[in-house]
């Protein structure tokens, strides 16, 4: 039996919690974000041809592009690892060309400057982490491209030149920080018992290995570097894992957020932890566990220490389906003892970014955060690059009574809409009860309990209103390519707001569900005689198959939203995509798009031939529903073909 997918674009979509709002949309290649004195917030991102500056204001809008000639790294030979903002507001960039030479440049020099060249550029190093000393000078963490050990490097803000060395001989260095008097901070992993550890400074943890001057595990590590990179103040070995956070407090203490990593030793480390370190590099304390690896650290004004990662715990939207979600963000915040949580958010089916790309959150003077997030589809889905999406978090901001925005047809995160798409959203006191569902083969209401839903302006029709779930189908009216605010209305006031980016087309097939509310990656398809698809019910190559989906856009010939299915309601322009692993894509034309009679209008019937396959042998082919917004990759819903 050959197993084929059907698939649709889905770029999942944020999950609203407590103190989450989306600050700007950014579907763009791994962004790295900080924030200038003044709050705004600076991304570098890919365009075209380059990796670009640009600078927004509070209202997430783009208030400086920097393009010049001397201002961007190309992206036909590199890439951008790190970007970093010194106290004057300086940004600098530092990147790495495909044969693996280190790139670092300032794009915020006057146009009409001759361009800094530092004579790191073009080393065999690839820079991973960046601070500044107290007169503005770079001091960078640099991998060796070679295989050699590790460096810090302190450069001239001025001449670019190398001012001091420090060799990481047996380690791996991950994270960099500054102090007020210069002092640098290095944190990283080891599996080497021959790393030097200073006298008073924390033991190992690990175990030494049977054979070779190795520990049994990889050791989380903080080092305290002086000013000129001379001399180690202290060396300190944590918890198994790695220190992949540094954040530096004043008095010379020192904040380490861990990523325990599976862990070998007993009893068996939590995936994150955070330690505070004394200026000798003793541990004064530690957390409690945090529900994943901290992967980034920031303290506020108030001296509580933010922790941000990824974790497996919270990551549903709405019911408790298993595999929805996976993979979420959490932001926790502790006193500076870390004794205690004071507040927590958990933002379900997004991964952080954070210290695996170099791409840690940004803390404002007012103790908010942006943090870049990455949408999760689940591991099935074959997403490459979903986009980035910057977030604002405030710990003081008062809880959504929204949880989630999702596709109506498979319940994933939604970052796009388009017209006619089943939307669905999961919440709280959403509406009053009883719950009402809508018949579906008459023309559907725009309001109920009080509550109605406006997608760019329109009323949408409501398939079903409860106090935790509300489905709506998006007026095929709305403005395409454009940002669109969603509302809740409920009693004449705006009790929700949100924006979704919309699309001509974001077609997806519907998931079929079990009577106990268990997930399968099933799409509601049937085959040819009229039965179900399944595994024990395989279509034939070259029999019609019919998927049903939802997302099409605009129909031709148009229908009113709300209305029910026609046997007319068909769609010319709609295709299918597949993809065959080897031998790389091409496109079916489905024999019929059309709305079923006795069915809401938003679900559409999906006619396409079974190919046979390409290639003799070959296990899987993907099939997607129209050709996606922006990359072929989506989540997948399964049928079942046998030759």
């Amino acid at each position: 039996m050959i197993k084929l997918f059907v698939a649709a674009l889905l770029l999942a979509r944020l999950m609203m919690a407590q103190g989450i709002d989306s600050f700007k949309l950014i579907d763009n290649p791994t962004p790295h974000i900080a924030v200038d004195s003044l709050g705004n917030l600076v991304t570098v991102q890919l365009t075209a041809n380059a990796w670009v500056v640009y600078r927004y204001d509070s209202h997430g809008l783009v208030a400086q592009t920097l393009n010049g000639p001397n201002q961007v790294v190309s992206a036909t030979n590199a890439f951008t690892t790190v970007l970093a903002l010194d106290s004057s507001d300086n940004i600098y960039v530092a990147g790495e060309t495909f044969d693996r030479k280190a790139i670092l440049l300032r794009p915020s020099d006057p146009p009409g400057q001759a361009p800094w060249t530092p004579s790191i550029s073009g080393a065999p190093l690839g820079i991973v982490g960046m601070a500044f000393d107290p007169q503005g000078n770079p001091v960078v963490l640099a991998l060796d491209s070679r295989g050699g050990p590790s460096q810090v490097l302190k450069i001239h803000r001025g001449s670019g030149e190398i001012l001091a060395v420090y060799t990481f001989a047996s380690s791996n260095p991950v994270a960099v920080a500054t102090d007020s008097a210069g002092a640098v901070y290095v944190g990283g992993g080891t599996t080497s018992a021959q790393f030097p550890v200073t006298s008073g400074a924390w033991p190992a943890y690990c175990q030494p290995a049977a054979i070779g001057a190795h520990y049994n595990c990889s050791q989380a590590f903080v080092t305290k570097l002086d000013s000129g990179l001379q001399r180690v103040v202290y060396s300190s070995l944590l918890a198994e894992g790695w220190a992949v956070a540094i954040a530096v407090a004043p008095g010379g203490g020192v904040y380490a957020g861990i990523d325990s990593g599976s862990g070998t030793n007993s009893p068996p480390q939590p995936p994150g932890s955070v330690f505070s370190l004394d200026s000798q590099g003793s541990v004064v304390a530690s957390s409690t566990a945090v529900p994943g690896s901290a992967d980034d650290l920031h303290l506020d004004s108030s001296g509580n220490v933010i922790a941000i990662g990824s974790t497996q715990s919270g990551s549903l939207c709405g019911p408790d389906r298993p595999n929805l979600g996976r993979v979420a963000v959490f932001v926790t915040r502790f006193d500076s003892h870390l004794a205690g949580i004071s507040s927590s958010v958990v933002i379900p089916q997004q991964h952080f970014i954070g210290w695996s790309a170099e791409s840690p959150a940004a803390l404002l003077a007012d103790g908010t955060l942006y943090v870049p997030v990455q949408p999760m589809a689940p591991g099935f889905s074959g997403v490459l690059f979903p986009g980035i999406r910057v977030l604002h978090v405030s710990f003081e901001a008062p809880p959504s009574i929204v949880t989630c925005l999702a596709n109506g047809a498979n319940f994933f995160a939604e970052t796009h809409v388009a017209p006619g798409q089943l939307l669905t959203i999961f919440g709280h006191g959403l509406s009053s009860d009883p719950a009402v569902a809508f018949d579906s083969t008459r023309q559907l209401l725009f309001a109920a309990h009080d509550l109605e839903v406006l997608i760019g302006g329109l009323a949408a029709p409501l398939l079903y209103v409860s106090p935790t779930q509300i489905n709506v189908i998006v007026p095929y009216g709305i403005q395409v390519d454009a940002q669109l605010p969603v509302e809740i209305h409920r009693g004449g006031s705006v009790v929700f707001a949100w924006t979704l980016e919309s699309v001509p087309r974001n077609a997806t097939p519907l998931l079929r569900f079990s009577t106990d509310g268990a997930f399968q990656l099933l799409a509601n398809a049937l085959n040819e005689d009229g039965t179900s698809n399944s595994q024990q019910n395989p279509a034939r190559t070259g029999s019609m198959v019919t998927v049903y989906a939802t997302g099409f856009g605009q129909l031709t010939p148009a229908l009113a939203d709300g209305a029910p299915g026609t046997a007319s309601g068909a769609v010319s322009n709609g295709g299918i995509g597949t993809w065959n692993f080897v031998t790389q894509s091409y496109v079916l034309q489905p024999a019929s798009v059309a709305t079923i009679p006795g069915w809401t209008n938003a679900v559409l019937a999906v006619r396409f031939q079974v190919p046979s396959p390409a290639l003799p042998g070959i296990p899987e082919l993907a099939f997607y529903v129209t050709p996606p917004v922006t990359t072929r990759d989506s989540p997948a819903a399964y049928i079942y073909v046998t030759q």
